[in-house]
């Protein structure tokens, strides 16, 4: 990208010199051959007024009007030959200076033969290379600029999973919970709409780490965490409050849905612990069932009276649900 405008340039630049091919001849004599011819011009005028002087008898004014005419002469030749192209160089140097864009270099006198068109030449040149390098440093620094925003967002994006996301089970945490269940209440609130939650505890799950170690402990909740992540829709939340306790949010779920629910996921897990802990056969689910009404303020209340009918359960004898 950084190229294309420079190569435009350089395209103008070769085309100005074709429009200003018609110069001077002068413009292609050397600085030194100048010099030289100056010097001759003045030595021949010099020895041109010495004999008018002498055919005049050494009269003063032929001396002065002669010296007078030919400095005018040398100065004009000076100041065209050398003094003017130098001059009209640097004011245009200058204005690239002040105001530096790359079609100043247009105006630069590049067509010229003489040492004023080879210097004019060589900062085109330069001012084309700096040009170039200048757009590639801003087309790296753009591309740099947004590697360094899409890593930040991606990295920034990442630790907010992680931050919210339990390690064992992949679902969400507490953190996860206190950020989503606020407006996922007063949506529901202003929909007037149903919210149901349903929290699952392990039974006897310190028995289990005891007889069968951590891991197989450990296999247990990832196993109850895929049950609850496949019995929830998309619009659901499965949680992990922490330990062997579960939470299932249920926004717009029909109440006898939400009890079929949790049957099934204590069928499931029953029949897991069967399979796989046959001596663990106190190893079972208590669930505690809410559901969200006028009387409760928050989504913390809700939470508190599901927690409320879990411990309700567990007082009751386990394995059983209390919707209440």
């Amino acid at each position: 990208m950084a190229q294309v405008p420079s190569q435009s340039v350089a395209t103008r630049v070769t085309t100005s010199k074709r429009v200003r091919k018609k110069h001077r001849p002068w413009n292609d004599t050397l600085l030194r051959t100048k010099v030289i011819l100056l010097i001759l011009l003045a030595a021949v005028g010099g020895i041109g007024i010495g004999m008018v002087e002498s055919h005049m008898q050494h009269q003063v004014w032929p001396l002065m009007i002669g010296l007078f005419v030919l400095c005018v002469v040398l100065i004009a030749f000076a100041t065209t030959w050398a003094c003017a192209p130098l001059e009209r160089l640097i004011d245009r140097l200058h204005a690239m200076t002040v105001n530096a864009r790359p079609s100043n270099l247009e105006n630069l006198p590049t067509a010229r033969e003489d040492e004023v068109g080879q210097l004019a030449r060589w900062i085109q040149r330069f001012g084309l290379n700096a040009y170039r390098d200048k757009h590639e440093a801003r087309r790296l620094r753009r591309t740099l600029d947004d590697r360094i925003r899409r890593a930040t967002q991606q990295a920034t994006s990442q630790l907010k999973r992680i931050a919210m996301r339990d390690p064992l089970t992949d679902l969400g945490n507490r953190r996860f919970l206190n950020e989503n269940l606020p407006p996922l209440v007063q949506s529901i609130r202003d929909a007037h709409d149903d919210l149901f939650v349903i929290l699952l505890d392990i039974d006897d799950f310190k028995q289990v780490n005891d007889q069968f170690g951590h891991g197989a402990g450990d296999e247990l909740l990832v196993f109850l965490a895929s049950i609850l992540s496949a019995s929830i829709r998309t619009d659901d939340y499965a949680v992990r409050m922490g330990g062997d306790e579960f939470l299932a949010v249920l926004p717009g779920c029909p109440e006898h849905r939400t009890i079929e629910l949790a049957d099934n996921m204590r069928t499931l897990f029953r029949q897991h612990v069967k399979a796989s802990l046959p001596d663990a056969a106190s190893a079972d689910l208590s669930i505690g069932i809410a559901k969200f009404n006028d009387e409760m303020p928050t989504g913390a209340s809700l939470i508190e009276k599901a927690d409320a009918n879990l411990y309700a359960a567990k007082h009751s004898g386990k394995a059983r649900t209390v919707f209440a």
